[in-house]
């Protein structure tokens, strides 16, 4: 358990380290500069604050989206591999440099008043808001059933898993545990939820950009399902007693991987479109 702990410190520590030197690459590698484009004659205008807040908290949003489900996966899967925090890493600096090009892209757009950061309030982005709120429901089904099923349940529950889906460790049976699960679940898909609005913009002069930019969304939701369904099964494993399906885990990897690829595509490509 202690070195899972320093584990976790030392992989948080990793994690907020790229943030922060990224943080200062971006926002403030010169004076009056953002993203290496100058702004000194925008930088007081009401849309370019709105921007640059927006951008901070996309920055925020990548950082936490890969380092709380790196540090959950520690926790279920593997507590000291270090291979967990190194792929994960890979990938949000992945995610940096594709962030780093579209924000020069968006900037660029504002300064020609080709660009908004107003959110859409029509009925297509209700849709949207409705289909991220839906992969809550097989986590909120978990947790009605660990609790009516509570004291069925055996005096040793399984708490952590080989990479094939087979049960290598079990803990006294304990409230605190199933709760941690849910909760650290319920996090990770909360994640998705703003992601949807901070990571995709609208450009009422690029139609057909507007039309990725909502298959883009579509694909984080799938996504998003992708994860949800894989916490029921590892719920459902607990509650159970038994093991994952056989290539459960590499089969989650292999859909978010692909989507990722996916959607970094659709985004290189508005980006020429620009």
């Amino acid at each position: 358990m202690t070195r899972t702990i320093y584990f976790y410190i030392a992989t948080t520590a990793l994690f907020c380290c790229f943030a922060f030197c990224f943080f200062l690459m971006a926002f403030r590698f010169e004076k009056n500069q953002l993203f290496g484009i100058d702004i000194t004659n925008e930088k007081d205008s009401a849309d370019f604050k709105s921007l640059y807040k927006i951008l901070i908290s996309r920055l925020l949003l990548i950082t936490a989206f890969y380092l709380l489900p790196t540090l959950f996966f520690i926790r279920y899967f593997s507590r000291t591999n270090k291979n967990y925090p190194l792929i994960t890493l890979f990938l949000m600096l992945s995610s940096y440099a594709l962030f780093f090009l579209n924000s020069k892209g968006k900037i660029d757009l504002l300064q020609n008043k080709m660009f908004s950061c107003k959110k859409e309030n029509d009925f297509i982005s209700l849709i949207f808001s409705v289909i991220f709120v839906l992969p809550f429901i097989p986590i909120m089904l978990n947790a009605v059933e660990f609790i009516v099923n509570y004291a069925k349940l055996p005096a040793m529950l399984p708490s952590h898993w080989k990479l094939s889906g087979v049960i290598d460790s079990y803990t006294a049976k304990s409230a605190v545990q199933p709760i941690l699960m849910l909760v650290g679940e319920f996090l990770i898909l909360l994640l998705f939820i703003p992601a949807k609005d901070v990571f995709y913009f609208r450009n009422d002069k690029i139609a057909a950009g507007n039309g990725l930019r909502k298959v883009m969304i579509l694909l984080l939701n799938l996504q998003m399902w992708s994860v949800s369904i894989f916490f029921a099964k590892l719920n459902g494993s607990v509650l159970n007693c038994r093991n994952l399906p056989s290539g459960i885990f590499w089969l989650f990897f292999g859909i978010n991987i692909t989507i990722l690829f996916a959607t970094i595509c659709l985004n290189l490509f508005l980006s020429k479109k620009r």
